[in-house]
């Protein structure tokens, strides 16, 4: 594998290129083209991609921990059980991404596009999605525990068997949502738009449902021991 740690790539045309099992540590590769390229395995923590094209990469297994990749495009790329943990992925575009199993843990990925992304399994704890697109994305039996979501679009997303207790979903967009079975035990979700939604045997025990709306929503057997619903809209 090759060694390309501290190189400075920025600007560099490397669509296509074969990188995998190779070693980027603190490499700055911003606005660099690598659309298609293959990153199977690559070890990029603590890089700068700022503003770089990663679409259509393969990238299972890429790490990326620390990295700050603002404003990248990783859309309809194989990211699938990649690291990320306190990476910056702010206005990053990962549209059509798989990114199933992989661990995202305190990544900033505010402004974020993620519709139709795939994150099945993922396990982003900690993180900030505020402002996210994630309409129509997958996001079943993840773990996104203590993550502020406030504001995010997630019209259409499945949600389910997931665990996003204590997290922030103030006035998300979440209309025909499908959250069947998660755990929602004190998050806030204030204002936030659930209508259409499926919330059939959610937990959510000690959540904040103020002025959330509900409108058409399907609540079967869902536990909402001790939260406020104060002012919720459910015609």
């Amino acid at each position: 594998s090759s060694l390309l740690d501290n190189a400075c790539m920025d600007g560099a045309d490397l669509e296509g290129a074969n990188l995998g099992n190779a070693e980027l540590g603190s490499v700055s590769a911003r606005k660099a083209r690598l659309k298609g390229a293959n990153l199977l395995n690559v070890k990029a923590g603590r890089s700068v991609l700022d503003g770089a094209d990663l679409s259509a990469v393969c990238g299972r297994g890429l790490n990326i921990a620390g990295a700050s990749m603002v404003g990248a495009r990783i859309n309809a790329s194989d990211l699938k059980e990649s690291v990320a943990d306190d990476a910056d992925l702010t206005h990053a575009i990962l549209e059509r991404s798989n990114l199933d199993r992989s661990r995202m843990q305190r990544c900033k990925l505010v402004g974020s596009c993620l519709v139709s992304s795939s994150m099945v399994g993922t396990k982003a704890a900690g993180s900030d999605l505020s402002g996210a697109d994630l309409s129509g994305a997958s996001i079943d039996k993840a773990d996104l525990r203590r993550c502020c979501v406030r504001g995010a679009n997630m019209g259409d997303a499945s949600l389910r068997e997931s665990d996003f207790s204590h997290s922030n979903f103030a006035s998300i967009d979440a209309q025909s949502s499908d959250w069947e079975c998660s755990k929602l035990n004190g998050v806030n979700l204030m204002n936030a738009r659930l209508d259409k939604a499926r919330l059939v045997r959610v937990h959510a025990t000690s959540a904040n449902l103020a002025g959330v709306h509900l409108n058409d929503a399907i609540l079967q057997n869902a536990k909402l021991d001790s939260s406020d619903l104060t002012g919720a809209c459910m015609q």
